[in-house]
């Protein structure tokens, strides 16, 4: 797994430029709290997570008498996780059993609940068992959960009860799409109601908040959608705020849907080094399937990349590009899967490997990336369906 380690470790250094921001004032906060039955040594961090993919942990306590307070400051009011975790002595560590958002920097917040400390280890969303009192930060994120929180919710358990019949049908091909279906739908849905939120309350910190959320994503929106959402939140007061939109806009117009086909080296069977672009077909249709010997995943795609190669021998055509950093084990690969479309190695180096991932922000494979026939990104998945699915729909089958 070392290559895709390292793909990681460049696309880490991309996201922390587009999110880096400039010398400026704290926002400093403090949070008191009081849950019911809320035991005493529980480990209570905030993280805010709108510092990079991984977040960065701003302030700690530990619970005592059912109550606990919280000092610190971010960069501007931010989004935050509030971490409750308490002490496994079988993993001789802390684990977290529950974990709420909220907005933290802009004064102070009182946290208070009627239900049991238990009750919200055991929910699903716990914004709604919670109330919190102050910060006009935190209370657009409130207006937010009471709008959206229950398709929110409802959203994340049909991710939780497609996983469930995953394993409770052994992997069923039918199910499988009956539910990635619902989920991709329900995906759609609150991805709409968030931008409408975004447009209806635009200088609110949670509008920001979701704007970023939303031009962090790859290959999702087109260009006009990812500059109105931009443009509907740039009348922020926080200036900071309207920096870090406008940074992560430039990020996101690198990856829209519609984009053209970047270009990048790509290592043939007979170790040429070619570039990408002449090798797609005018006119065609192209299934871009990136993918690695040692991935499960990938190898399970194969055949139904196989499949739709045999299904429109005319109108479209498949290109596997293999992240193996491994030449040998990716050549045994192409033995055992009888690939007989265009295959060539984006990992020879791992300058190519990065360039290679960066062309299209692959952190995860496999990656399916489907051309139009003037060559323009109309589709980025994982899953093979979702391929089929477009085909069909521009194909007019």
């Amino acid at each position: 797994f070392m290559n895709m380690n390292l793909i990681k470790m460049s696309l880490s250094g991309l996201m922390a430029l587009t999110l880096s921001i400039g010398a400026q004032a704290a926002a400093p906060f403090t949070i008191t709290g009081t849950i019911p039955q809320l035991p005493d040594s529980v480990k209570i961090t905030l993280i805010d997570i709108e510092n990079g993919q991984e977040g960065t942990k701003v302030a700690e306590t530990t619970s005592k008498d059912g109550s606990f307070t919280l000092k610190g400051e971010t960069r501007f009011p931010s989004m935050c996780n509030l971490n409750f975790s308490k002490y496994s002595t079988k993993r001789g560590d802390y684990v977290r059993v529950a974990s709420t958002r909220l907005m933290a920097g802009d004064g102070n917040l009182a946290l208070s609940s009627s239900v049991t400390f238990d009750s919200i280890c055991n929910s699903y969303q716990p914004e709604p068992l919670i109330n919190i009192n102050g910060g006009k930060a935190n209370e657009s994120f409130v207006d937010y959960i009471a709008q959206i929180g229950a398709q929110e919710l409802a959203d994340k358990k049909l991710g939780y009860l497609g996983a469930n019949k995953y394993f409770e049908t052994n992997a069923n091909p039918d199910t499988v799409r009956k539910y990635d279906a619902l989920k991709d739908a329900s995906q759609k849905a609150l991805t709409a109601s968030r931008i409408a939120f975004i447009k209806a309350n635009p200088a609110t910190a949670a509008a920001s908040w979701l704007a970023g959320k939303e031009l962090t994503t790859q290959f999702v929106h087109d260009e006009q959608t990812l500059r109105d959402i931009a443009a509907a939140v740039s009348v922020n007061p926080d200036t900071a705020r309207v920096n870090r939109t406008n940074r992560l806009l430039e990020f996101s117009l690198r990856f829209p849907l519609g984009r053209s086909c970047p270009d990048f080296d790509v290592t043939t069977t007979d170790n040429r080094t070619l570039k990408f672009l002449p090798q797609l077909t005018p006119g065609k249709y192209t299934l871009i399937d990136f993918w690695a010997s040692w991935c499960g995943p990938c190898r399970a795609a194969i055949p139904h990349v196989k499949e739709l190669v045999e299904k429109y021998p005319d109108r479209f055509t498949a290109i596997s590009i293999s992240l193996d950093q491994s030449e040998k084990a990716w050549r045994k690969a192409l033995e055992e899967e009888n690939m007989t479309w265009q295959q060539f190695w984006g990992a020879a180096t791992n300058d190519q490997m990065a360039a290679t991932a960066n062309a299209f922000f692959i952190n995860t494979i496999p990656r399916l990336i489907l051309l139009d026939d003037k060559g323009s990104v109309i589709c980025s998945t994982n899953k093979p369906d979702v391929i089929t699915a477009a085909l069909a729909k521009h194909l007019g089958e």
